[in-house]
């Protein structure tokens, strides 16, 4: 029965978002009248991919950056190439609600390193509080080049820095962390004791100085990539009436909308917020669409595919791995006792 009950849920969490994805698609596909639409989508030059992806691969390369040196940060010894593995493997779990699915990553770890969970979870939550940070230093970077905006720019720029600077050296907001991970995950028990301890030691390194500082300025270069692959998209589909600054206004606030909404990978909110803002912004309605959908397959659902791949090929990997070790196993043994 619970394992009924656990197929059922894993089976919910799939196709929840493919039923979401479907619905936001095809109002995208409504709104952009389809004969209009198709013709845009003809108009674009497929050379254009090789700049999008290639963007959409430096996010991806700085945000691994950015999760192999907090690993180093909390002392926590994973060689390269599966510190490499175990992060892109979480891309596969993009679309899951919050992204709760990346904590894939933490089982990974666990499983094939031996790292405890209440020292990974911690790495998670703050890789996304950094891309939080930064996309809201975009999106008020975005407005810089409008005066209208310029003046509450800059100080939602300042407010952002100086969140950063307090969380980064206030030896108060790093205590309170902890205090706050030990009430979450403490159930009574010594063992639950200690690893909620554990979770708000780790947590409490990554939100101060240079750690925080650092995995902001990557998250502010990272997620500036893929605003300029918008960039991209749109040249490619021969509209180049918006500027740089823009478009990251648009990309960055339509992102951290979908962030914030918690739905998985942002589906709906993302799409619908990008298409009216670049209309707003004076692009027509056709190539608006045109634009989102192909931002949003050489991103969302490229970062899901490769992840995917990624993972299938670790866990074969690590499969073979294991099968080797059983079959020497036995002559190790027999040494031994020799």
């Amino acid at each position: 029965m619970e394992q009924a009950a656990h197929r059922k849920s894993k089976l919910g969490r799939i196709v929840l978002p493919v039923f979401l994805a479907a619905g936001v698609y095809l109002a995208l596909l409504i709104y952009g009248h389809s004969d209009d639409l198709g013709a845009a989508m003809g108009r674009f030059r497929p050379v254009y991919l090789v700049p999008i992806l290639g963007l959409a691969l430096v996010n991806y390369a700085l945000r691994f950056t950015r999760w192999h040196y907090y690993l180093r940060c909390c002392d926590i010894d994973v060689p390269l190439r599966e510190s490499a593995a175990v992060f892109f493997s979480g891309f596969a779990m993009s679309i899951t609600p919050a992204r709760v699915g990346e904590l894939l990553k933490c089982v990974l770890l666990r499983d094939e390193m031996g790292v405890k969970m209440s020292a990974s979870v911690p790495v998670v939550v703050a890789d996304r509080v950094s891309d939080v940070l930064a996309v809201c230093i975009l999106v008020a970077a975005g407005t810089l080049r409008y005066s209208v905006a310029r003046g509450a720019s800059l100080a939602a720029i300042g407010l952002t820095i100086a969140v950063v600077l307090v969380l980064g050296f206030s030896p108060w907001v790093a205590g309170f962390a902890s205090s706050v991970f030990r009430k979450r995950f403490a159930r009574g028990s010594e063992a639950s004791a200690a690893a909620a301890r554990e979770a708000g030691r780790v947590f409490a390194i990554l939100l101060r100085g240079r750690p925080l500082l650092y995995g902001t300025v990557l998250g502010v270069a990272a997620w500036f990539s893929e605003c300029a692959a918008l960039y991209v998209v749109l040249g490619g589909l021969g509209s180049t009436t918006l500027t740089l600054y823009a478009v990251t206004f648009i990309y960055a606030l339509s992102t951290l909308g979908g962030a914030l909404s918690l739905l998985p990978g942002g589906l709906g909110v993302t799409e619908i917020g990008m298409t009216a803002l670049l209309v707003v912004f004076g692009v027509a309605r056709d190539v608006s669409v045109a634009a989102v959908l192909i931002v949003r397959l050489c991103t969302l659902w490229f970062a899901a595919g490769l992840g995917l791949v990624v993972y299938l090929l670790h866990r074969r990997r690590v499969a073979r791995l294991r099968a080797q070790r059983a079959v020497f196993a036995p002559g190790v043994e027999a040494t031994q006792h020799d």
